[in-house]
């Protein structure tokens, strides 16, 4: 599957963004795109955010200690009247200021609080969860990088071979204006040439684009042109899953698929939910201790009066709910719905991953007896499309079979491609479904590459 990549150096695409001196293999395409794929960067912050709530949780068992300092300052004025009765008082006239500052530190532990408890299992089961999803991202990236990788890989084989097809039937169509002139053949010949000479170049065109467009999206997956890619090798040799069996890999899934223990994660973290929104029925006991420090200093006229006051205390604050509004039912109702919610999910994907890991057992064999077919078709429709030519030489065959024995033969070739590469997709795919799939499978299959310089 070898090429001749100077087709694509006539694109803006790579005479603007060109920076690789060599083709870059599939391992290395990988690791731009774990830097900067964007979606990646995302599960890596969403990764990040949830690992915190299991501490989040946590928090709420722990001490809990806070302080308050308060500083202030008043005047007063203060006036006096005596009343007419008693002639012998008389008026007093006066001011006051206070100056005050005040602090304060508290601890309150949390002794008997089972809502608190079981929102902090859930929270770690959270975290856990957290962690085998990034892992499920991480192999989604490799599958990711990996189909955008062979597309650009069988959107070049597919211009190459709609390129060898254009030059096919531009020789055809030479070949037959020349026998037309001579009188051999009529003019229909001609047309049926013209027209599938007309077809392939548009295909040509059609396909040449399509490199473009793929180049784009890889560049979408790294954040970096490219116009070079190393190229599977001719003698690539599809082989069967190992074990070729398909229950072992049903079973496998049941146990290490990632997005199943992240579903059935997130199911037990439900169950502590629901248990969380019962518990605030329960009475909880706190332990607190408290110090309080007041120094106020207050002066009117030439007398002051300094105060201090140490104060530090302990106790045990029992809280019983009676009565919230009817949020505490509410919230138990819609706690047990999210438990159902989060176990009918886990049910869901585990059906869906015991499908998925069959369905693409079966494809990857599918795929294999179709690589050996194809390859059998194109030397069979080689064969077909020499006796066709030979007829149409001797007058017994027209120039349709020729140009339909030439189609037939560029077909096979393109779904001979296409099915390799959907082979290589279903073949990660399949290890994905099994939990197994990492980076040594995409230096296996660099092994499978040949680099273009």
């Amino acid at each position: 599957m070898k090429f001749n990549f100077t087709f694509y150096a006539i694109t803006a695409f790579c005479l603007l963004n060109n920076q690789a001196a060599h083709s870059q293999t599939l391992t290395q395409i990988y690791e731009l795109a774990k830097t900067n794929d964007l979606q990646y960067q995302a599960d890596i912050a969403r990764f990040n955010a949830n690992k915190e709530i299991g501490a989040i949780t946590r928090s709420n068992l722990r001490p809990q200690i806070s302080g308050n300092a308060s500083y202030g300052t008043a005047e007063t004025d203060t006036t006096t009247t005596t009343s007419a009765s008693n002639p012998s008082l008389f008026n007093d006239d006066g001011s006051a200021t206070t100056d005050g500052i005040a602090y304060s530190v508290s601890l309150d532990q949390a002794l008997i609080n089972f809502s608190a408890l079981n929102t902090y299992r859930s929270g770690k089961i959270q975290g856990t969860a957290a962690e085998f999803q990034l892992a499920a991202d991480k192999q989604s990236l490799i599958i990711r990088t990996a189909q955008a990788y062979f597309d650009v890989l069988g959107a070049i084989d597919q211009f190459k071979t709609s390129q060898a097809e254009e030059k096919a039937l531009k020789t055809q169509l030479e070949q037959t204006r020349q026998r037309y002139e001579v009188g051999l053949i009529s003019i229909n010949d001609v047309h049926e040439a013209q027209a599938a000479y007309d077809s392939a170049f548009a295909n040509r065109l059609s396909t040449e684009t399509n490199v473009g467009i793929q180049f784009e999206a890889l560049t979408i997956l790294t954040g970096r042109s490219h116009d070079r890619l190393a190229t599977l090798k001719d003698n690539f040799a599809a082989s069967p899953p190992s074990p070729n069996d398909k229950q072992v890999w049903i079973n496998a899934a049941q146990t290490d698929n990632l997005l199943l223990q992240v579903s059935k994660l997130n199911a037990d973290a439900a169950v502590f939910d629901a248990k969380s929104a019962k518990a605030d029925r329960y009475p909880e006991l706190t332990g607190s201790l408290n110090y309080n420090f007041d120094d106020s200093d207050r002066s009117s006229g030439s007398t002051s009066r300094q105060t201090e006051t140490d104060q530090i205390s302990a106790s045990l604050n029992l809280r019983i709910p009676i009565y919230n509004g009817g949020s505490l039912t509410a919230r138990e109702r819609q706690a047990a719905q999210n438990q159902l919610l989060a176990r009918e999910q886990f049910l869901l994907t585990q059906r869906n991953t015991i499908q998925t890991t069959r369905s693409v057992f079966l494809q990857v064999n599918n795929d294999i007896a179709q690589i050996n077919a194809r390859k059998q078709a194109i030397v069979s429709n080689q064969s077909a499309l020499q006796a066709t030519q030979a007829g149409y030489d001797a007058g017994t065959r027209d120039i349709v079979d020729v140009v339909n024995a030439q189609r037939n033969l560029f077909q096979a070739q393109r779904d001979y491609y296409t099915t390799v590469y959907n082979y290589i997709i279903n073949t990660l795919e399949l290890k994905q479904a099994a939990g197994t799939l990492s980076e040594v499978h995409l230096k296996e299959l660099d092994s499978w590459l040949v680099e273009i310089n």
